[in-house]
């Protein structure tokens, strides 16, 4: 069995399912992305005005991280999510149920999206497209355009080849992780062409100690200003 099978093995099973919400919460790393990442979402849906019902796609919804913070945010938001486990949405909808908040699930694949064109106001998705290849990945960011509304937005992340920490990694021994995808910055820029976009930046270092996270991790405090070369994550918001 390949990788990418074996990922997606793994992602079917109903313990991955049922620890994947409180095993992200267990460290400072993964609560500080969760917020910036739910920031960034919430920053693109307040770029419509408040009367505005939305539509939204959560491309690779899982359990519904993201479902859960924009859900209380405003009034008119209608949620479809896609995913490729029953069993991850499943978890979604029992959320929605307690919150009384209607949603829409799909069981499909990212990069063959079953909506029709300019369908979603947003459409998102975080941490999908490190475990596609870069042809799949462009084909993904290309589905989620074509179903985006005119002057609609779609938001996503990627990890960046540049890094630079990646550049010294043989140095402490450090193997690349498998079954991960990164990305040349400027091919996914080339992707989107004429679209409007702009980029939030995150270093990312995944260390469990809190301290030691907080030194490694100040490059973040002045991400508006250092270049892309500092960070492993870059998230588009990209506008149709």
């Amino acid at each position: 069995m390949n990788q990418k099978k074996d990922i997606e093995k793994i992602y079917q099973e109903k313990n991955t399912a049922k620890f994947f919400d409180d095993e992200r919460k267990q460290y400072k790393f993964q609560n500080y992305k969760h917020k910036l990442e739910a920031n960034f979402l919430k920053k693109t849906l307040a770029l419509f005005p408040k009367d505005n019902a939305i539509k939204v796609l959560d491309v690779a919804c899982g359990t519904g991280r993201m479902f859960t913070e924009i859900s209380k945010l405003r009034k008119g938001i209608i949620y479809h999510g896609l995913d490729s486990s029953k069993t991850m949405t499943s978890h979604l909808k029992e959320k929605a149920k307690k919150l009384n908040f209607p949603v829409n699930i799909k069981i499909g694949d990212a990069t063959k999206l079953p909506y029709k064109d300019n369908t979603f106001d947003v459409t998102y998705t975080y941490h999908l497209t490190w475990h596609l290849p870069a042809n799949l990945q462009k084909k993904m960011i290309l589905e989620m355009l074509r179903v985006t509304k005119k002057n609609g937005y779609i938001v996503f992340d990627v990890l960046n080849e540049d890094f630079i920490w990646d550049k010294y990694k043989h140095l402490f021994k450090k193997k690349p992780t498998e079954g991960i995808y990164k990305v040349d910055i400027k091919k996914i820029k080339a992707i989107l062409k004429e679209h409007d976009h702009e980029i939030e930046k995150l270093s990312d270092f995944p260390i469990k100690n809190s301290f030691i996270y907080s030194i490694f991790n100040i490059t973040n405090l002045f991400r508006k200003i250092l270049p892309k070369n500092m960070f492993h994550m870059i998230y588009f918001r990209v506008k149709k």
